[in-house]
């Protein structure tokens, strides 16, 4: 039933708007393996400019394939209310504070 709602218009409305995008326009370094993340994030058709931590976790070497991929973990918080989400709930019972957390592997390409 969360998931529902969550998918619903109450939330993301994955029907009227499936995706969701970030276009980075910078890294900056902060030291020890982090970094800021600067960029646009775009959802339910709003584009909003949002900064989030990425931190370098290793590289790992993929036995298969002989390459070397960089692992990464992003974090960061948005305010649900800048992309239209949630707005028929007072924060009260839902906070404007969204989590966004990702992991990836990044291969260069020779």
């Amino acid at each position: 039933m969360r998931d529902n709602d969550l998918k619903s218009s109450n939330f993301f409305d994955v029907a009227k708007f499936p995706l969701i995008a970030f276009k980075s326009t910078s890294v900056q370094p902060l030291g020890n393996n982090q970094y800021k993340l600067i960029g646009n994030l775009t959802m339910h058709d709003i584009a909003k400019p949002v900064a989030m931590n990425l931190l370098y976790r290793s590289t790992i070497t993929k036995p298969m394939m002989k390459k070397d991929d960089a692992d990464f973990k992003l974090h960061g918080t948005i305010n649900s209310i800048d992309f239209n989400m949630g707005s028929k709930y007072p924060s009260a019972v839902i906070s404007d504070a969204l989590t966004i957390e990702a992991y990836g592997e990044f291969a260069k390409d020779n």
